[in-house]
């Protein structure tokens, strides 16, 4: 006898519980905005987010040079500078833009440019030798088994 209410005091508040929880669904639901205006309202930082890229893209400008040939964006015209000839590639309307002054300004810049990318090279370059020389200094006896 003691066995069953044992057990039942256990069974009925689980049961009271889960209806409980059953008849808080509807409540919750009723409280939720259903509107689409929430709903652009939660999307807006992602449009906004959306229309700034675009309008950056848009509002970007190629440089008037490139150390490379790239059709992509017209520089296909090769020219070297005046001082150091480092070779680079402009638009073909480069001639009527930069003139004078303003030639051996934007002349000046490319060689620095070039500059900073030879050293840049140079030390990528010396870098990767390093680690090859570091790795089969390392590895060498491994390699030597017969």
């Amino acid at each position: 006898m003691f066995s069953n209410v044992a057990r039942d005091a256990h069974y009925y508040p689980r049961r009271h519980r889960a209806e409980r929880a059953w008849t808080q669904e509807p409540e919750e639901e009723e409280h939720r905005p259903q509107n689409s205006y929430s709903a652009f309202i939660q999307l807006m930082p992602v449009f906004i987010i959306i229309i700034v890229s675009v309008i950056t893209q848009l509002m970007a400008t190629n440089p008037p040079y490139s150390l490379f040939y790239k059709s992509s964006i017209g520089h296909v015209v090769s020219r070297e500078t005046e001082n150091l000839q480092v070779p680079y590639y402009v638009d073909k309307n480069f001639e009527k833009n930069y003139q004078g002054a303003e030639l051996q300004e934007l002349e000046k810049t490319v060689e620095k440019d070039y500059i900073d990318y030879i050293q840049t090279s140079c030390w990528k370059e010396k870098q990767q030798t390093e680690l090859e020389i570091m790795f089969f200094t390392i590895f060498k006896p491994y390699t030597n088994k017969n």
